[in-house]
């Protein structure tokens, strides 16, 4: 790959971010990186799998599905290139990624082993500075929602538990779930919690199918829920 290019397109990752010219030479020429690629529908990583490499999507776009520890539900958003795989599960007491994540479209990857991220790290202070600033950010958002006023009435719960569970900056998301389970979780009847449902569809803020419902913009979901969507 041209070395122009792929600095281009290292600076468009949050990581590197704020890098002068010079070090995203000094970058690429020290550093091991690895290219692959991943065919449409072809999955990338699977809940579960050991975190080993650092992976950057350069081109294409991913899907990528959390499924409950019960296997009861699953949320599946999307995300465009360029992105990171699960950063925060690259270091920590379980480095294993929580998510599958598959190509939607042929994607280019980069991997970083966890050597050359330390490194990289080591040598490079706006790169140490990015992967802080990253989890420090990923902390604080989950910090936060240990604080805000709880939901109150229905509409408000289900919005909640729906913005709280998004685990990328997507504004839309599928969510594989069944009316009673939706029910148990948001401690509501299933005739309630159907009532709302169709509601909320009326109102063109979801659309649901068997066993799935298609949020396409979460903060109208919010809005119409009266939910402030700045918790996340």
């Amino acid at each position: 790959m041209p070395v122009i290019k792929l600095s281009n397109q290292l600076q468009s990752l949050p990581l590197f971010q704020g890098m002068s010219s010079e070090e995203m030479s000094a970058v690429i020429s020290q550093t091991r990186f690895e290219f692959d690629t991943a065919d449409e529908r072809e999955h990338i990583v699977l809940r579960n799998q050991s975190c080993s490499v650092l992976i950057c999507v350069l081109s294409g776009s991913i899907q990528c599905e959390k499924t409950s520890f019960d296997n009861t539900y699953s949320f599946i958003q999307q995300q465009e290139a360029p992105c990171l795989i699960e950063p925060e599960c690259f270091f920590g007491l379980k480095q294993i990624y929580s998510c599958s994540a598959m190509a939607t479209t042929k994607c280019n990857l980069l991997k970083i082993t966890k050597m050359e991220m330390m490194r990289l790290m080591n040598n490079h202070l706006p790169f140490r500075l990015n992967v802080i600033n990253m989890l420090a950010t990923k902390w604080q958002t989950a910090d936060r929602l240990h604080w805000t006023m709880p939901p109150n009435g229905i509409e408000q719960k289900m919005a909640y538990f729906i913005l709280t569970h998004c685990f990328l900056p997507s504004n839309s998301a599928n969510i594989r779930i069944t009316m009673q389970t939706l029910a148990n979780e948001i401690h509501e009847s299933r005739l309630n919690v159907s009532r709302t449902l169709h509601r909320l569809e009326q109102a063109h803020v979801l659309e649901m199918q068997r066993e799935m419902i298609y949020v396409a913009d979460i903060e109208k979901l919010c809005k119409e829920c009266h939910l402030n969507s700045n918790i996340r």
